[in-house]
């Protein structure tokens, strides 16, 4: 099994400095919970929310390893640092539609979908 990560992965005290404070947090329990049905629906290899979510056994980082905090308690034979992944072809480019006289543009990526109060403050 290889862990593909977008951003960070644990280190060397994850657990202890990230992962078990967290599990103290009201509504850890019910998280915990939700995340193993989610996992078990996907059909995932494991439901073990730590082993998931934990130190992996091997992974690929999308991120360069400067990026990653505490990189040098990462361990170097189980994460492979692949860095960005940037396409060399020429872009086309991206051109207002004709009848905007204004266009706003707001990429947050995916973990921030569910914030209409922040968009809306955008628009105004």
């Amino acid at each position: 099994m290889i862990q593909l990560s977008p951003t960070f992965v644990a280190w060397k005290g994850y657990e202890h400095e990230v992962a078990a404070p967290l599990r103290q947090l009201p509504g850890a329990d019910a998280y915990q919970a939700r995340f193993a049905r989610w996992l078990a629906d996907c059909g995932a290899v494991t439901t073990d929310v730590d082993d998931f979510s934990g130190l992996p056994h091997r992974a690929l980082a999308l991120i360069p390893r400067a990026m990653q905090p505490h990189a040098d308690r990462v361990d170097s034979g189980t994460v492979t640092f692949v860095g960005p992944c940037f396409d060399t072809r020429p872009c086309a480019g991206w051109d207002r539609p004709a009848p905007a006289e204004e266009v706003l543009l707001i990429s947050l990526g995916s973990a921030y979908t569910r914030q209409p109060e922040f968009y809306r403050q955008c628009l105004r």
